[in-house]
């Protein structure tokens, strides 16, 4: 799934769009389509979901970064033994691995 991480390069897609105030949201779902087409790559209904739920994730992720008492998760300076890291990456992990099996068969 690395392809899908590509199309989100700056260079390509990105990872979210901008208005004149500078606030972030994500993706549109017709600038997907319209990447798409640009770039005359026939996406899966799937690839299209996981490329606008990235883009959702990192604009969840700005938010995050920006409230005073919370920490971005680029910078979640958390220890690896912490229990919540380890249940957050288990959560991940098991959302992934789902997916690919979703994927496979």
């Amino acid at each position: 799934m690395e392809y899908l991480l590509d199309m989100m390069m700056p260079e390509a897609l990105g990872w979210c769009s901008f208005d004149q105030m500078g606030g972030a949201a994500p993706i549109a779902w017709t600038e997907i389509n319209a990447f798409s087409l640009a770039a005359g790559l026939d996406l899966e209904p799937w690839e299209v979901k996981q490329l606008r739920a990235m883009s959702a994730a990192y604009v969840q992720g700005l938010a995050r970064g920006r409230e005073p008492m919370k920490v971005s998760p680029a910078f979640d300076d958390r220890p690896d033994g912490d229990p919540g890291v380890e249940m957050e990456r288990q959560r991940l992990s098991d959302n992934l691995n789902a997916s690919l099996s979703a994927l496979a068969g």
